[in-house]
C-alpha cells in the first residue's frame, strides 16, 4: 500500500522515496484509520510475545470487540507485559477533545465506560496476571495513538476537529537510528508514562469511572 501510494503521488521518484521510507522503518501507511481491517487490532495483540502498549483516548473499539478479553487474558497468561493508557477524563485536555471528536457518545463518557469495563476484566485475573497489566490515565495533548507490539508500532495522528476514526496511521519498525520514527515515538510514550500519567489502582479507580 505504501509503495503504491508513493509511486502514484511521487511519479518517477516514487521508488526512491519508498526506499527512504523503508530506511526510516516506515513499512505501511493507512490514509484513514477506518481502512485498517477490523480484525487486525486483536490479531496484533494476540501476536505479542514480550510486550504490548496501547496508548489512546477511550479505546472503545478494543473494549467493544468480543475477541479483546480472551486475547488480553491469553497474552497475560503467556507472560506478556501489557500497558494501556487512557486520556484522563477529568482534565481540560479531555474537555477540548470532547468538543472536537464528533461521535455519538461523548468522549469522556466513553473513556469512563472503557476504564470501567477494563477494570472488570482485571478483576477476573489472578494476582500474577494482574501484575502484568498496567492501566494508566494521562494528562497531555491527545494528539497521538499508538499500538506498540514488541518491536513495531502502528501510530495514529489525530486531526484537530475531526473524529479519531478519520486519522491517518503509519506502521513503523525498530531501527538502528535514534532519530528514526520508531525511536521518536518510543521516547514520546516513555515520556507520557514517566511524566504525564497516573497508574490506576484500587484507591483511585473511582475517580475515572464515576459520574
Amino acid at each position: 500500500m505504501l509503495a503504491a501510494m508513493l509511486v502514484t503521488f511521487a511519479g518517477p521518484n516514487g521508488e526512491e522515496t519508498y526506499q527512504k521510507f523503508l530506511q526510516m522503518g516506515v513499512t505501511d501507511f493507512y490514509p484513514n484509520r477506518n481502512m485498517v481491517p477490523k480484525e487486525s487490532w486483536v490479531d496484533w495483540l494476540e501476536s505479542a510475545q514480550r510486550s504490548c502498549i496501547l496508548l489512546g483516548q477511550a479505546h472503545g473499539e478494543w473494549i467493544r470487540d468480543d475477541r479483546f478479553e480472551p486475547a488480553l487474558v491469553g497474552r497475560l497468561v503467556a507472560g506478556v507485559k501489557i500497558e494501556i493508557f487512557f486520556l484522563n477524563p477529568n482534565t481540560s485536555e479531555a474537555d477540548v477533545r470532547e468538543k472536537e471528536d464528533q461521535q455519538k457518545r461523548h468522549t469522556k463518557a466513553r473513556i469512563k465506560e472503557s476504564i470501567r469495563m477494563l477494570w472488570e476484566i482485571r478483576g477476573r485475573l489472578n494476582d500474577t496476571e494482574k501484575e502484568r497489566l498496567a492501566i494508566y490515565t494521562y494528562a497531555a495533548t491527545p494528539s497521538l495513538g499508538v499500538t506498540w507490539v514488541d518491536n513495531w508500532m502502528l501510530v495514529t495522528h489525530y486531526l484537530a476537529g475531526f473524529s479519531n476514526l478519520t486519522s491517518p496511521a503509519l506502521r513503523v519498525e525498530h531501527g538502528p537510528s535514534s532519530r528514526c520514527p520508531y525511536a521518536v515515538y518510543a521516547r514520546n510514550v516513555d515520556h507520557i508514562r514517566d511524566n504525564r500519567s497516573k497508574k490506576v489502582n484500587d484507591e483511585n479507580v473511582g475517580e475515572y469511572i464515576d459520574g
